[in-house]
């Protein structure tokens, strides 16, 4: 069911009106929430919703489902509509990121006031994901971020599924974002990361789909006629496992390995070649054995830029759950 929870005139004069899908099984007062959106480059998320949204609408209508909803599952997909309706990452009259806004103020400017109505609509719910694409310019294999690895959290990464958790550092402003805002109100909560920005990946969002309805099955919220939820193998990394690897010119990069290649140590990545010529500038290897955690996308690349980043992990048989990265490749000396 549609629900506005927001409006307000924009400083532009317009009325901005958001909504969430509610969908409410009646027989227990857990309720889980899946936020996405936050910026209006993220269409991923908007999609992953959408999809989410009519397979609690079939359940409604179909009373023979294998699934019945016995909890609360409410559903966020779009918080940035301004940056939306331009096409950008952020809102261009403000440039301001909704993410480093929380708790927000009910009688602050517009941005304030809608963090704060977001916080309150999501304050008291049980389980919580907050969906957000990669850095952008960026592909990234789904993984799962937190910055509280106690059990009830590693368990809830376990039944999402996803083969790659990464503990987060906590920085000056994590207090300024949702999800340290949920931790607080001790709610169990991720943060899933991956794809690009920019643009839709259905294949991508289907295997994401499936696997935040095992997680929701295990909440309870869900239930699936003769079935558990499956918890699956996931790897805790520290962010001080992730190492970029970085450019010293500028020129247009050439990846050579695929996201998610498992790469020994000073394995060629990709080249930099000059626009005009086409020679080689720059070769770029990987600094350990690992996984190539990030690859850049936007191929323009400037001194100093980041063209990859790889996950440093010697297990090099490392069995990929997930259908859509690749095993182990060959070297490209």
């Amino acid at each position: 069911m549609k629900e506005k929870f927001f409006t307000l005139t924009t400083p532009l004069g317009q009325t901005l009106d958001l909504y969430k899908m509610v969908w409410d099984g009646g027989n227990t007062t857990e309720t889980f929430t899946f936020v996405s959106g936050m910026y209006g480059n993220q269409l991923n998320g908007i999609y992953l919703v959408n999809r989410l949204n009519r397979f609690f609408q079939e359940i409604e209508e179909n009373q023979d489902s294998e699934y019945s909803l016995e909890g609360r599952v409410q559903l966020f997909p779009l918080i940035n509509f301004n940056a939306f309706q331009e096409g950008n990452r952020l809102w261009a009259l403000d440039n301001l990121d909704l993410d480093q806004v929380f708790p927000g103020n009910a009688l602050g400017e517009f941005p304030d006031r809608l963090c704060q109505s977001l916080l309150q609509e999501t304050k008291t719910c049980t389980y919580a994901l907050l969906f957000q694409d990669w850095d952008p310019h960026f592909d990234s294999v789904p993984h799962v971020h937190i910055y509280k690895k106690d059990r009830a959290i590693k368990n809830m990464a376990r039944f999402l599924g996803l083969d790659i958790a990464i503990e987060s550092h906590i920085t000056s402003a994590l207090p300024m974002e949702l999800y340290a805002h949920w931790i607080d109100r001790d709610i169990q909560a991720l943060v899933v990361k991956g794809g690009k920005s920019d643009r839709v990946e259905p294949d991508l969002c289907d295997d994401l789909f499936f696997k935040i309805l095992n997680l929701i099955v295990a909440t309870g919220i869900l239930k699936r006629r003769g079935h558990e939820s499956e918890k699956y193998k996931v790897a805790f990394f520290s962010q001080d496992q992730l190492l970029p690897v970085m450019s010293h010119k500028g020129g247009m990069f050439v990846p050579l390995c695929p996201l998610g290649s498992v790469l020994e140590k000073n394995q060629k990545i990709g080249d930099l070649i000059n626009v005009f010529t086409g020679e080689t500038i720059e070769s770029f290897h990987s600094p350990c054995e690992g996984i190539l955690f990030s690859l850049r996308d936007y191929p323009v690349i400037y001194g100093k830029d980041t063209v990859a980043i790889v996950l440093k992990n010697r297990r090099l048989n490392w069995n990929w759950t997930s259908k859509l990265l690749p095993k182990k490749i060959e070297r490209n000396d």
